[in-house]
Formats: C-alpha cells, sequence, structure tokens
C-alpha cells in the first residue's frame, strides 16, 4: 500500500474516537443509569454525529470501484476490530473506576 494513497485513515481515526466515546458512555450509563434524554443526546446525538458511517461507506466503495481491494479490506477490516475494541477498553475503564 502506498501511504500517499490512504485518504481513508482520517475517517478511521475519527470513527474509532467515537467508539472511545460511546463506550465510555455506555459504561456512565450502566453505573449511574442516565437519564434517558441525556443518554440520546450523548450516545446517538453527539457520538452519532462525530462518526461518519456514510463517509466510511462511500470511501469503501470507491476503493472497490478503484479495484484497490488491498486497502478496501484493510479499511473494512480495521475499522470493525478497532472500533469494536474501542468500545470495549472505554467501557471497562470507565467500569473499573469507583
Amino acid at each position: 500500500m502506498n501511504t500517499g494513497q490512504i485518504k481513508w485513515i482520517p475517517t478511521l481515526a475519527v470513527n474509532v474516537l467515537g467508539c472511545l466515546l460511546l463506550g465510555s458512555v455506555l459504561a456512565l450509563n450502566d453505573k449511574s443509569q442516565l437519564q434517558e434524554s441525556i443518554f440520546l443526546l450523548l450516545a446517538v446525538g453527539f457520538c452519532g454525529g462525530l462518526t461518519t458511517f456514510s463517509t466510511f461507506s462511500a470511501e469503501l466503495y470507491f476503493l472497490l470501484k478503484q479495484a484497490a481491494y488491498l486497502q478496501a479490506v484493510t479499511y473494512f477490516m480495521l475499522s470493525s476490530l478497532l472500533g469494536i475494541t474501542a468500545v470495549l477498553i472505554s467501557y471497562q475503564m470507565v467500569k473499573s473506576i469507583s
């Protein structure tokens, strides 16, 4: 992969950051039962607005259209694995704080 052609790194970074924040919000909700409106504002509003699933999908589409299959698979796998890992790590970290 030519790093000069990897234009999806910023989207990946923002999505992982959003997953870190979402894991924290989920843990806070489990610990203190946030009001539903506050939970929705943070989880769906802020984290949902921050992350960029539509951009992720469009970038995958263009990678596949350009036959950049290795980049497309790498992007998809990194996004999925790092996103889930970020949620799990931040959730556990916040839950462990007394």
